[in-house]
């Protein structure tokens, strides 16, 4: 089964491909010791409808305790560059928290509004998904960051293999107006 998260009326539609969600689910907080872990996200082909291909990290220098997580930015600069050689552009990027049904802090939105802004791109957004404990991806949580502000998309989990673009997916919902925000 493949998850996929949506928001109709600004046409966002990211879903996740199997070998990323390999690399996520073997970083989820299971046990009391676990740390929060995290990386960069990647796709073959970025854009509003796309397929999160790669998730990479965590790097063996990031600052990780139970409920914190600080990437190494050389580490985190040095794999988005390795990556783009081989046609993989940066997308955003993920971490755990240690709960089912995981949601951003005011700090990992003001970290991926910040990441947006200060970095040297043409996407229309990059994405922050947040990993929980729930082996299901569709229980966590993705939200993009972009020219039209911030939104929580809507988690809908499809049958098949195939992507987005590859083929018949219909994918119906909206994200409610209430999770949208302005960065004005």
């Amino acid at each position: 089964m493949m998850s996929a998260w949506v928001c109709e009326h600004l046409e966002l539609r990211y879903s996740l491909a199997p070998k990323a969600v390999e690399v996520l689910l073997k970083h989820r907080q299971l046990r009391w010791k676990d740390r929060e872990a995290g990386g960069p996200l990647f796709s073959n082909a970025p854009g509003r409808r796309c397929t999160i291909d790669v998730a990479s990290g965590p790097f063996p220098q990031d600052r990780r305790t139970r409920h914190g997580y600080i990437p190494h930015r050389p580490s985190v600069q040095a794999d988005i560059l390795q990556k783009h050689g081989s046609g993989l552009h940066f997308i955003g990027t993920w971490h755990t928290h240690p709960s089912p049904r995981p949601t951003a802090s005011s700090l990992d939105a003001r970290s991926i509004l910040n990441l947006y802004r200060e970095s040297d791109h043409d996407l229309d957004a990059f994405i922050m998904l947040i990993v929980g404990t729930d082996g299901d991806p569709a229980t966590w949580e993705l939200s993009a960051q972009g020219t039209f502000g911030k939104v929580v998309l809507t988690a809908k989990s499809l049958t098949g293999s195939k992507a987005f673009g590859a083929g018949g997916h219909e994918i119906d919902g909206k994200c409610p107006d209430q999770y949208s925000e302005r960065d004005g």
